[in-house]
Parts: C-alpha cells; structure tokens; sequence
C-alpha cells in the first residue's frame, strides 16, 4: 500500500513537471506580457515565474531551473536561443505641483537627492537606486495597492514605465516625464536552451 501511495505521488510530481513552465525575468514588467502569450499558446500548461539577476537566470538556465529566462541583452555562446520580445521605458511620476512637472524630459542626475517613492522587488532596476540616484532616500514598497495609494496621496515623486502604465498601473494624476539617459530605456530577449527551441516555437512565433 506505501509503494502505492509512493507511486501515485510520483505520477502526480511527473505530470506537474510535464504542465509546468518556469520562467525567470530580470523585472516584472516582461512578466506581465508574457504570461498571457505562453497560457494562449499552451493553455494545459501552468506557469511558474520568478525576479531574479541576469547571472542568476542564465545559471538557472543551463541547470534547467527555468525553462525560458528575459534578459535585456542576448546571451553570449551557442547553446542559447533569443529572440526579441519588447521594449521598456522608464518615466518620473511627479505631483503637478513639482517644480519639474512642467520639462519634457529629465535626467537621473537632476532628480538624484529626492526622496522617492519605489516598489521593492524592481529586478535589474535597482541599478537606478544604487547607481543612478545614490543621494536619494527611496519608501520601498512591497505591495502594489499600498504603493498605488501612497502614490495618490503624497507629494513624494515615484517611477512607472510605459508597460507599467499599460497593464498594471490605475489612474493616479500625476505628470509623466520621461527618463532622458539612455539606460532608462531596455530591450527584453526571452531565451531559451538551443535544445528546446523546438518546444516553445509557437511563443518564439507569436512575438
């Protein structure tokens, strides 16, 4: 009787492996437009997805922890597979009383040392917190409602993006100023093992 209980759950384990698509992404956004390509094209299957480093995915990748990974460059070597699969552009989301509401555009450098507004698990983003504005003190958020609420109710400045905007984002009435520096705009590339091209030809097809 244990060996078929043993035996029922192994099936059960082999069939969840067999519906699953694992898939890591280096920000959330390409997440947002992916998910519904992959249950359009495989509806049987279920996806299981994850925030992670660019290392991090590509290890991940070729240890079969993912089964397609979003970087924002194509991968070096020939066991890879990439294709394009969009393109991301950060913007300022100022109160209209903010002494920049007014510019078409704005450079990290003239908005580094004011406090801002981020969410917490951004993927390869946070380059802006570390890199971009290191004399800015940044409220993280790890729920989007608390973030989305705080948004409408402060005066503190805060980041979207134009795919944010589009899928996730409610009205706030704020003043979107795009992000001048070219590291503010990225092209997303959803990569796959050479071997397994094959396997996910309808979503390569699709993009």
């Amino acid at each position: 009787m244990a060996d078929a209980d043993s035996l029922t759950a192994k099936v059960q384990e082999f069939d969840q492996k067999n519906r699953l698509i694992k898939l890591g992404s280096c920000a959330p956004a390409p997440v947002w437009v992916l998910t519904p390509l992959i249950y359009s094209c495989y509806p049987q299957k279920m996806t299981q997805t994850e925030i992670a480093s660019e290392e991090k995915l590509l290890a991940g990748l070729d240890n079969q922890a993912y089964h397609l990974i979003i970087l924002t460059k194509k991968p070096e070597g020939e066991r890879y597979f990439a294709k394009e699969c969009g393109k991301e552009s950060l913007l300022f989301a100022l109160p209209k009383g903010h002494r920049y509401a007014r510019r078409k555009s704005l450079s990290f450098s003239e908005m580094n040392g004011e406090n801002m507004l981020l969410m917490n698990d951004i993927g390869f983003w946070n380059f802006v917190q570390t890199e971009k504005m290191p004399d800015s003190r940044f409220l993280l958020q790890s729920d989007l409602y608390t973030f989305n609420e705080l948004v409408q109710a402060s005066s503190l400045p805060s980041f979207t993006t134009d795919l944010a905007k589009k899928y996730i984002e409610a009205k706030t009435g704020r003043v979107e100023i795009p992000v001048s520096d070219p590291e503010a705009t990225v092209t997303y590339y959803v990569v796959c093992r050479k071997e397994n091209r094959r396997e996910f030809h309808t979503i390569f097809s699709a993009l």
